[in-house]
This record gives C-alpha cells, sequence and structure tokens, in this order.
C-alpha cells in the first residue's frame, strides 16, 4: 500500500511538472519580470527619481572637474552665477553653492515637489524665486539666503506668469488682462501699477530706464519709474519669445531666425533656419536647431560663418570661457568648440548616457573661469582649469 501510495504521488507531481499549462504560467511570470526589468534599466536615466547620479567617466576638454555637488532634490532650472555663488532652484527649494569649493553656502526651502517652479532671478544683493506656480514670490539675502520679504497672493489677476529684476525693482505680471507690477527690491513695496495692456505677454525685460515686453506681433515699452506705455508697436515682432540682445531683437518666425531692429521693428536679416537655442557672443550669433546643427552667423550681415552637425540633440545654448565654446548634448556630453572654426577640441562623457526628459530646463553657466552644468537630475557639475 505504501509502495504504491508512494509511486501515484511520484507520478501525479511528475505529471503536475509537467503540465503545459503550468510551464506556460510559469515562463509567462519570468517573461513578465524581465521584461518589466528591461524596461527599468532603459528609462532610469529618463527618470531623475529613478537613475542613478552623473560622473564623469571621460574628458578631454581643457578644462578639468573640479567638484561635484549633490542637490537635495532635482535641479529645474540652470545654474546662475553671482559673484562667488552658483544658484541652483531644486524642486523645493533654492541652493547656494561655493564657486570656488562646491560647499553648500544656503538652502532656502521653499515651494513643493508637486508643483515645482524654475522662476528665478539675482541681482547684487538679493535672490528673488517664485516657490510654485502662482502668486506669491519671496525675496532673500544673496549672502546668507535669509527671508528678506514675501508677497502673499498679491495679485487679483490671475498667477504671476513672469519676471525681471534690475538693480532697484521687481517686474511682475500676469495672464489676464496685462498689469505690470513693479516692487522695490529693498522692502518688497509696491512701487507702481501699470494700466490694463489687455493682453498676456511672452517675456519682460529691463533696459535702462525702460521695461520692454512682447506678445503677439506687439511690443510694449513702459516706463520702468512710473509704469506709464510709452511706446507701443502692433504687428512687427511677429514670432516666438524673443532674445533681445542691444539693439537687436532674435526671434523664430515660419521656420526662420529673424532680427529686427528693436526700434523701429525693421527687419534687418533672416535665415531658413529655425533656433532652438540662441546665445550672441561678440560679432556672433550661435544657435542649434532641431535637426541637430549648430550655426555661427556675423550678427550685423547675417552671413553664415560656419554650420555643424552634432550627434546629439543641443539641450543648453552656447557659453564661453575665452575663446571656447561649450554646449550640452541630450546624450549627457558637453562638447568644447573651437568659436572661431566650429570644430570640436574635446568633450565630457557623462553616465547615465543621457539627460532627463523630465525637466526641460538644463545647461551650462560659467562666470568667466568655470564652467557649471547641471543635467536635469540633482548633480551638478563644475569644471575649470
Amino acid at each position: 500500500m505504501r509502495r504504491g501510495t508512494l509511486a501515484n504521488m511520484k507520478a501525479n507531481m511528475t505529471k503536475s511538472s509537467l503540465s503545459p499549462g503550468a510551464l506556460l504560467k510559469v515562463f509567462g511570470l519570468i517573461g513578465g519580470l524581465f521584461v518589466i526589468a528591461i524596461i527599468g534599466v532603459c528609462i532610469s536615466p529618463y527618470l531623475p527619481f529613478l537613475g542613478p547620479p552623473r560622473s564623469v567617466s571621460g574628458s578631454t576638454i581643457a578644462l578639468e572637474e573640479k567638484w561635484d555637488f549633490a542637490a537635495p532634490t532635482q535641479s529645474i532650472y540652470l545654474p546662475l552665477t553671482t559673484g562667488d555663488l552658483v544658484l541652483i532652484r531644486a524642486l523645493n527649494s533654492v541652493v547656494a553653492i561655493d564657486a570656488d569649493t562646491g560647499t553648500n553656502r544656503w538652502n532656502y526651502i521653499s515651494g513643493s515637489r508637486n508643483i515645482p517652479d524654475s522662476l528665478l532671478f539675482v541681482n547684487k544683493d538679493s535672490v528673488i524665486f517664485r516657490p510654485n506656480n502662482d502668486w506669491t514670490m519671496y525675496a532673500v539675502g544673496r549672502d546668507d539666503g535669509k527671508l528678506k520679504w514675501q508677497l502673499e497672493r498679491a495679485f487679483s489677476d490671475g498667477q504671476i506668469t513672469g519676471a525681471a529684476v534690475d538693480d532697484t525693482r521687481v517686474y511682475v505680471f500676469s495672464g489676464r488682462q496685462g498689469f505690470v507690477w513693479a516692487y522695490n527690491l529693498k522692502d518688497g513695496t509696491l512701487a507702481w501699477r501699470s494700466q490694463s495692456l489687455h493682453t498676456g505677454f511672452y517675456n519682460i525685460t529691463p533696459r535702462g530706464d525702460k521695461l520692454i515686453l512682447f506678445n503677439n506681433g506687439t511690443m510694449f515699452v513702459l516706463d520702468s519709474d512710473t509704469g506709464y506705455l510709452s511706446t507701443m508697436r502692433e504687428n512687427t515682432f511677429q514670432g516666438g519669445s524673443p532674445w533681445i540682445f542691444d539693439d537687436q531683437v532674435y526671434q523664430a518666425f515660419r521656420n526662420k531666425l529673424v532680427v529686427r531692429n528693436i526700434n523701429t521693428g525693421a527687419t534687418e536679416w533672416d535665415l531658413n533656419k529655425e533656433p532652438l537655442y540662441l546665445t550672441v557672443i561678440g560679432d556672433r550669433v550661435y544657435f542649434s536647431s532641431r535637426d541637430k546643427s549648430l550655426s555661427a552667423v556675423n550678427r550685423n550681415s547675417g552671413q553664415l560663418l560656419w554650420e555643424k552637425y552634432l550627434d546629439a540633440a543641443p539641450v543648453s545654448a552656447v557659453t564661453n570661457i575665452d575663446d571656447k565654446g561649450y554646449l550640452m548634448l541630450a546624450n549627457g556630453v558637453i562638447v568644447e568648440l573651437d568659436m572661431e572654426t566650429g570644430n570640436e577640441i574635446g568633450r565630457v562623457v557623462t553616465t547615465p548616457a543621457s539627460t532627463s526628459p523630465y525637466y526641460s530646463d538644463k545647461g551650462l553657466a560659467t562666470d568667466g573661469t568655470m564652467l557649471y552644468a547641471t543635467f536635469g537630475d540633482s548633480t551638478i557639475l563644475a569644471f575649470g582649469k
């Protein structure tokens, strides 16, 4: 009886282990776990909260790595340099780093991880930022990070949609009726409020005793001391959000780069290439496009001087130290270029191999001697001679 029973049990076990349905379930479970693991590996560089910290795996540029810094959360804005500090806007804080040593000078906790905000400005002694995408605005001391003043839900016209600072005031606007407010940097008191301009704006730019605003092809010029509307040029600046350099306004318009005179609105020149990131250095315009190209153009004549195709999409504007230019790519590489010819001199390779698209604001900054990089995760790298 016992032998028969044991034999039957073994037979049943053998039959069960060889059952096609059971095998299918086991292999299905293994396959599912394998697919999940592969997906996790593939997407982890794109998700800052899953990806490992960024590090330099190789470098052939003229600068050497000086320090790296791990912010408390992901950085959501390119670095800002001011004096001996590098400012980083993290998810729910503003972080000040010593530019020479990479040590944390101060960290002001404010805002929400769930509703991050990248609005950040600095002048000689204040750092101004919006904690969340709402009505508030904070000002802290540049050197110590201590709160100087704050605006709490100051606008009945809706949330702050843009801001700018000069040496004496912070200027903000909201998006419904086109009011502009000016607040004294010293204590946050209201200096003036403009009339309703009945429109939202792309951006606001202080320029001497004027404020320049653009929207839907129209340029508005306000007196920065009073808020009085002194000039309005309608339908003369059609295109995307402008870059302003001296008396020139650079805009993407109908798949072109269009350059207009800020005083007259007249077109100075255009180029059949749409800009993505743009900057002006000396007498040249450097801009990248969606086809992974980088171009250099004479800013006075519009003559194309050189064009270079890159191995990945640019995610920053060109910045320079002396005669060398630096550009960040979407594969985690920083390219060093000869600014005269566009030839590549060297590159920094970082790992993971991709920068995160989770945050669009990432890039490079320089104080003239050091190069600072954020990649959309929590790592900040510094390079110098």
